[in-house]
C-alpha cells in the first residue's frame, strides 16, 4: 500500500474533521507526503467516504493548517467573516532562534497566535510564548492570542477584534456578517482610526 493511500484511509476511517486533519497535517509535517500528493489520490479515488469534508482539510493542510483550533480559525474566523487571507506558518527569527508564526497579516504587522493546550499548558510553554511576542513586537509585529472559546464559541467577536486591530494597521476592508445573528450585523461598523 503506497503512504497516500494509506494516508487518506486513515483519515476516511477518522470519526471527526480533528481527527483527519491531525493525520494528514502530521503526514505533511514530518515530510512523509505533501497535500498536493493527497489531493491527487483522493482524485483518484472518487467513492473515498467523506471524500468532500477530507478534500476541504487537505487543502487546508496545504495552506499550513496544522490543528482543528488553527482550521477553525480559517473557517469561522477569516474566511466566515471576509478577512483577508493570513500566511500560515511563517518562519521567522528570534533571539531565541527560528520559531513559525501560525498565522500572519505580514502587511499590516499583525501575527495571530492560536493557543490550544498541546505546547501551552507548562509555565515555560508560557514564558517562551511571551517572549516570542516581545521578539515580534521589537521588530514591529503585534501579536493576538486566540485559543479555543475565541475561535470555536464567539468567532464572530473575535473576527470583530481581528478585524479592528488589522484595519488600524493599513487593511482597508472590514469584517463582514456571517449570518443574521452575527454580531458584525448587529453592532455598528468598525471603523480605521488615525
Amino acid at each position: 500500500m503506497r503512504l497516500e493511500d494509506a494516508v487518506l484511509t486513515l483519515c476516511a476511517s477518522a470519526t471527526t474533521r480533528s481527527e483527519a486533519l491531525e493525520v494528514a497535517s502530521d503526514a505533511c509535517r514530518r515530510r512523509r507526503t505533501t497535500p498536493e500528493r493527497l489531493l491527487a489520490e483522493l482524485e483518484r479515488r472518487p467513492r473515498l467516504r467523506h471524500r468532500a469534508w477530507l478534500h476541504s482539510v487537505l487543502v487546508e493542510t496545504g495552506a499550513g493548517v496544522q490543528s482543528a483550533l488553527e482550521s477553525g480559525y480559517l473557517r469561522k474566523v477569516e474566511r466566515a467573516h471576509g478577512l483577508p487571507e493570513g500566511s500560515r506558518q511563517v518562519r521567522s527569527a528570534s533571539l531565541r532562534g527560528v520559531v513559525y508564526r501560525d498565522v500572519l497579516y505580514e502587511r499590516c504587522g499583525v501575527a495571530v497566535e492560536l493557543d490550544g493546550r498541546v505546547g501551552h499548558e507548562l509555565s515555560r510553554d508560557r514564558w517562551n510564548d511571551m517572549d516570542r511576542d516581545l521578539d515580534a513586537a521589537s521588530q514591529g509585529v503585534v501579536t493576538l492570542r486566540a485559543g479555543w472559546r475565541q475561535c470555536e464559541d464567539e468567532p464572530c467577536a473575535t473576527a470583530v477584534r481581528v478585524g479592528g486591530v488589522l484595519s488600524r494597521r493599513g487593511w482597508r476592508g472590514a469584517p463582514t456578517a456571517c449570518g443574521p445573528r452575527c454580531v458584525i450585523g448587529i453592532g455598528p461598523p468598525i471603523t480605521a482610526t488615525r
